[in-house]
């Protein structure tokens, strides 16, 4: 079995229009939520084997977030540019091509890509992923080149402020 954690990042920050959108901050908001949400990850005891993050700024901050509370060491989050993409188009291939030794991926990025990613790999129809929400999803797969659109399993959909939203057991 595979697990996938899609972390959209948290609330970030519009207020300076000079800040490029790949250094666009977090708000002082989206950093209580994603603390919010990988302490509900943490009671769950979930945790990734490898942690993939956008090296946009608020996608990294998000995922310093929840390495800290979920106790995953720092210097083992991985920064792959192919994340930063609003597509969806580099994420499918990016999973297949993880190394079949984790179980347990969590990807840190961007919408409107995780919405579709999430849509497509588990067959649902959520017109948006909110910010610093994560979304579980299993594959009855033993490896990760074999994950198709459809056929994973949502578990949870876990967001700030909101009781979490159990969809399968």
């Amino acid at each position: 079995m595979k697990t996938l954690l899609l972390v959209r990042h948290a609330k970030s920050s519009w207020n300076d229009a000079d800040v490029s959108d790949m250094d666009r901050p977090l708000k002082r908001s989206g950093v209580k939520d994603a603390i919010e949400v990988s302490e509900k990850l943490k009671a769950k005891k979930v945790t990734p084997d490898i942690l993939i993050t956008s090296p946009a700024v608020r996608a990294m901050t998000t995922a310093l977030i929840f390495a800290r509370t979920l106790k995953y060491h720092f210097n083992r989050i991985v920064i792959n540019e192919m994340v930063y993409d609003f597509s969806k188009d580099a994420l499918l291939p990016l999973l297949r091509n993880i190394d079949d030794k984790y179980d347990v991926i969590m990807l840190i990025g961007h919408d409107p890509a995780f919405t579709y990613l999430l849509n497509d790999l588990t067959g649902k129809a959520f017109e948006k992923m909110p910010t610093a929400a994560v979304a579980k999803i299993n594959f009855s797969v033993k490896q990760w080149q074999k994950i198709t659109p459809g056929k994973g399993k949502l578990i949870f959909l876990e967001s700030p402020k909101k009781e979490k939203k159990e969809v399968e057991k």
